[in-house]
C-alpha cells in the first residue's frame, strides 16, 4: 500500500466520522464500492476496422461492442 492510499483512507475515515447522520447517510449513499459482476458475460468492446473499408451492415453490427451508447443504438436497429 502506497503513502497515498493509505493518506487517503486516513482521511475518508476522518471525513466520514466527522459528519452527521444525514451527511454520512448521503456519502454512503453515493460512494460506494462498485460491483463489477455485471462485467463476467460482457462481450470486450471491440471498435470497427475502417482499413478493410465501409461495409454498413459490418459496421452496424460492430456497434454492439463499441460501447454503452454504440450498444443500445445497435440494439434499437436489431428490433
Amino acid at each position: 500500500e502506497t503513502f497515498y492510499t493509505q493518506a487517503h483512507r486516513y482521511y475518508h475515515v476522518y471525513r466520514v466520522e466527522e459528519m452527521s447522520n444525514a451527511g454520512r447517510a448521503a456519502h454512503e449513499s453515493i460512494f460506494k464500492k462498485s460491483d463489477k459482476t455485471y462485467l463476467k458475460n460482457r462481450k470486450p468492446i471491440i471498435g470497427y476496422d475502417f482499413n478493410q473499408g465501409v461495409k454498413y451492415e459490418t459496421l452496424f453490427d460492430s456497434f454492439l461492442q463499441q460501447g454503452f451508447q454504440a450498444t443500445n443504438l445497435a440494439r434499437a436497429i436489431d428490433i
